[in-house]
């Protein structure tokens, strides 16, 4: 699994959206949090990209420059079973 650990999603359509790279991957699940522990966003969709948005119970809210962290759990197509962790860092 490949898992990029920088984005930039000023409008320059370069590295505008951030999303893992799974590799002989059949289930997948990927949550971010910020720096407080607060779950920003979720997918269980291998091939969707994360923004800089995450919607919360009021509104859609963008992310400002900052440090997220990454927990991917996933299962293999051999039957294996495996958690990622890491972070990914937003730059304007």
């Amino acid at each position: 699994m490949n898992v990029p650990n920088a984005y930039t999603p000023n409008g320059d359509n370069i590295n505008d959206l951030w999303k893992a790279v799974p590799v002989f991957v059949k289930d997948f699940n990927l949550k971010l949090y910020n720096r407080w522990g607060e779950k920003v966003w979720e997918t269980n969709d291998k091939k969707e990209f994360f923004s800089n948005k995450f919607s919360d119970k009021f509104s859609e809210n963008e992310i400002a420059m900052n440090v997220l962290v990454y927990v991917i759990t996933y299962s293999g197509w051999d039957g294996t079973v495996g958690t990622k962790t890491g972070n990914v860092t937003l730059l304007r």
